[in-house]
């Protein structure tokens, strides 16, 4: 009796399948949202959500709220990058922000057959011209996850900053005990830093929540300008 090779095939084309669909472990959909602090006054509420988009496509959305008597000076804001995967690296598709009184816009869309990003802040517009390791600046966080999770060494970035392309160099500094509302966890210090700018950037990332940045700080001439601190999470721990 002849044994058909069909169920055989089968199993194989259905291991590929498999293979080729399963979702990048670095990427998984969570939400998270921060407290936003000036010195000892809490100014603010941001909520950052990672979600699958069309295709083979991810978003990444932020919806900043402020609170207190920062309502008086900015109205919310709202910020969306669309990404996709190419090889192992981001490559952002289109990035939009938008503070609900029309102060502030921002929107670049990326052109990568072409090589251009094309960039619009306020009113003026700019063409830029694109280089490996890109990204929208909302983009850098799901970065660093996934280069910290994948245990890379950290290197530079390009961010589309104001209708440029600014480079910012990031390094691991140290590793500790971080206090939040959320509660308390073993985190490794992240530094952004740019020459020429007095402004740094400091990023605690948690292992045991997949590398999300349980506090974030904008350090200025060594003092903290402003801070954000985790206070809930979904989708990072098994909940």
């Amino acid at each position: 009796m002849k044994v058909s090779r069909l169920p055989l095939a089968c199993v194989f084309l259905l291991c590929a399948w498999i293979a080729q669909a399963a979702p990048d472990e670095t990427l998984r959909p969570f939400v998270a949202t921060y407290a936003i602090q000036h010195g000892a006054m809490t100014v603010g509420e941001s909520t950052f959500q990672l979600r699958a988009g069309d295709g083979n496509s991810y978003v990444l959305e932020l919806r900043t709220n402020p609170k207190g008597v920062a309502k008086l000076m900015i109205g919310s804001i709202v910020e969306t990058s669309e990404f996709e995967l190419d090889g192992e690296e981001l490559r952002p598709l289109r990035f939009n922000a938008e503070e609900s009184r029309g102060k502030g816009s921002q929107s670049v869309t990326f052109d990568w057959a072409q090589g251009i990003a094309h960039s619009q802040r306020d009113g003026a517009q700019a063409e830029l011209k694109l280089k490996p390791r890109v990204l929208d600046h909302s983009l850098i966080q799901i970065a660093l996850m996934r280069d910290l999770a994948l245990e890379r060494q950290l290197e530079a970035y390009f961010i589309v900053d104001k209708n440029e392309l600014r480079r910012y160099k990031y390094e691991r500094v140290g590793e500790g005990s971080v206090e939040t509302p959320a509660g308390t966890f073993r985190a490794i210090e992240v530094l952004q830093t740019r020459s020429g700018s007095s402004r740094e950037m400091h990023y605690w990332c948690a292992p045991d929540l997949n590398y999300l940045p349980v506090r974030i700080e904008q350090h200025k001439e060594g003092k903290v300008l402003l801070s954000m601190a985790l206070k809930s999470s979904q989708g990072l721990d098994g909940k």
